[in-house]
């Protein structure tokens, strides 16, 4: 099962794979593979259809921002019980699709609407990327991520993250309590998690 309580490592030997994954509601309920087959006929990915599965339950709710995101949250809905919330109120928002800078500005501005006006509890995103390894396998966004609630320090590489939902991120916690968390995933079946306790500097 998904642990959302520590940061995943990524550094060698650690590269954690969605394979291992145990999925909360199996037996009797539905038939997993078959299940994610069809989200993927939706437009999720393999990793994140199998995240999606593990983490969400009857005592959870989601939302999904994508083309095709009706049709996937009504048959995850069917599938886990979990409930579907507007984006302002959600727990978990799983983000298949690539956004640009101005939509992922309005997707945060929809996620947390004013500070002030409208406090909430932590959300959870989940992310589409496109690779996640050690920084000298691939180019891309060199993260380094420090958690001092669970001393964990974490350097990876990961491309088809954009720059700009890391600024909002900080932007964001700075202003609640509890803020954003983040689940990264590849298209390989890599992820990692970053909780809204960890400090992200970008190279």
């Amino acid at each position: 099962m998904l642990s959302l309580n520590q940061a995943f490592l990524i550094n060698e030997p650690r590269i954690l794979s969605c394979n291992k994954l145990e999925f909360i509601k199996k037996v009797h309920t539905f038939h997993p593979h078959v299940t994610i087959e069809v989200l993927q006929s939706l437009g999720l990915s393999k990793p994140l259809a199998t995240i999606a599965l593990t983490i969400l339950n009857e005592h959870s709710n989601f939302a999904c921002l994508s083309s095709n995101g009706l049709e996937i949250s009504q048959f995850l809905e069917w599938k886990t019980k979990a409930r579907i919330e507007d984006l302002n109120y959600a727990q978990y928002i799983l983000l298949p699709e690539q956004l640009q800078e101005l939509e992922i500005h309005d997707t945060i501005g929809r996620i947390f609407p004013a500070p002030n006006l409208h406090p909430r509890e932590s959300v959870t995103l989940i992310l589409q990327v496109d690779h996640i390894c050690k920084p000298t396998d691939h180019p891309g966004l060199i993260l380094y991520i420090t958690d001092e609630d669970t001393e964990s320090k974490v350097i990876c590489s990961v491309r088809g993250l954009k720059f700009w939902w890391i600024a909002e991120r900080q932007i964001i916690n700075s202003q609640y309590q509890k803020g954003i968390d983040m689940i990264v995933v590849d298209q390989q079946g890599r992820y990692i998690f970053i909780p809204h306790t960890a400090r992200i500097e970008v190279e």
